[in-house]
């Protein structure tokens, strides 16, 4: 484009980065920054919140708060990019800090996208909505009640997650993730009945879940990796074998695979171990792990929320390994 002389303006810019955040291509990012500098789009707010999205997801929060903190006039769009940026890594007490002072400071009013960002702050600080009304939850659309689902699961708040479920399936939105997660949410509280009977119904439906998979990118090469396909998988042989090696030295530091994670209603514990260690995204981090040199970051992307086992798993591997594991759920 720039050698035929067309010049890219804001939303060319913020495009290329929204790729590079989905890719979690930090390099090619940390370039096309560099000339978001140079064509003097350094202080565009849309430019702006595409490279907080992409820092956020790229574990360089840092990063991102110092782009945020460039920003001369403020939007809602900013504000809630760097706000969700803090809960993707973790950093929750940041994120309510942060959404304090968008109250303090301005007039606008948060966006659902603002306050499921706001939800999964309280999650991680075991909150859940203690201070955020229900009723006002409810009535601000899907993507709240979505996440409020999730974090019902989270908690064991069989009830909230009911009354969640129930509202995305009456009203058409994200149905599959609704019955999926109200019935994981059963099997965590021991009601197997009601678990088992969600899932009949999803059937008795034909509502279908959306296959999950996760993917590493090597030299500019996608490997993409599905739960328990090891036909496909490269490296199949190898990959399997160093999980296996590093089931062995998690077990040793007190590590119990499948006790965290997602509930497999009727399965018997010793498969049930065997399917989260098989899950897609510990497919593609063993392949990773082998293929990517040693000081190099391995980032590992999900189309669906990992489950917590795999989540737990990841950090003692990451200590094992003395590697860092980056962990993106698109």
């Amino acid at each position: 484009m720039i050698v035929g002389l067309v010049l890219p303006n804001a939303f060319t810019f913020a495009t290329v980065v929204k790729a590079c955040s989905i890719l979690a291509d930090l390099r090619t990012g940390k370039k096309v920054h560099a000339q978001v500098e140079v064509f003097g789009f350094g202080y565009d707010l849309v430019v702006c919140s595409s490279l907080i999205d992409m820092y956020g997801k790229s574990n360089h929060v840092g990063e991102a708060h110092r782009v945020f903190d460039l920003i001369p006039q403020r939007n809602i769009v900013s504000w809630t990019s760097m706000i969700t940026a803090y809960v993707q890594n973790g950093r929750g007490q940041d994120a309510l800090e942060l959404f304090r002072e968008f109250n303090y400071l301005t007039l606008d009013r948060p966006n659902h996208f603002m306050l499921a960002s706001v939800i999964n702050a309280c999650a991680s600080f075991r909150l859940v909505t203690g201070k955020i009304t229900h009723g006002a939850v409810i009535r601000n659309g899907g993507v709240i009640v979505g996440t409020l689902l999730s974090t019902s699961r989270l908690h064991g708040r069989v009830d909230i997650a009911f009354e969640a479920s129930k509202w995305l399936i009456e009203s058409n939105q994200q149905v599959a993730a609704a019955y999926v997660i109200l019935s994981n949410t059963y099997a965590l509280a021991g009601m197997g009945e009601c678990s088992q009977y969600m899932r009949s119904e999803m059937k008795r439906n034909g509502v279908t879940k959306e296959p999950g998979c996760s993917w590493v990118e090597i030299k500019d090469c996608t490997y993409i990796f599905y739960a328990g396909d090891v036909s496909s998988c490269p490296r199949g042989s190898e990959v399997v074998s160093l999980l296996k090696e590093l089931e062995v030295r998690m077990k040793e530091r007190g590590y119990v695979g499948g006790s965290t994670g997602l509930v497999f209603v009727d399965v018997e514990e010793e498969t049930k171990v065997e399917m989260v260690g098989l899950h897609s995204e510990r497919l593609a981090l063993g392949f990773g792990l082998i293929s990517i040199p040693k000081g190099v970051t391995i980032r590992v992307m999900k189309n669906l929320r990992m489950c917590r086992d795999c989540h737990e798993a990841f950090k003692v591997i990451s200590d094992i390994v003395e590697r860092e594991i980056l962990l993106l759920e698109m």
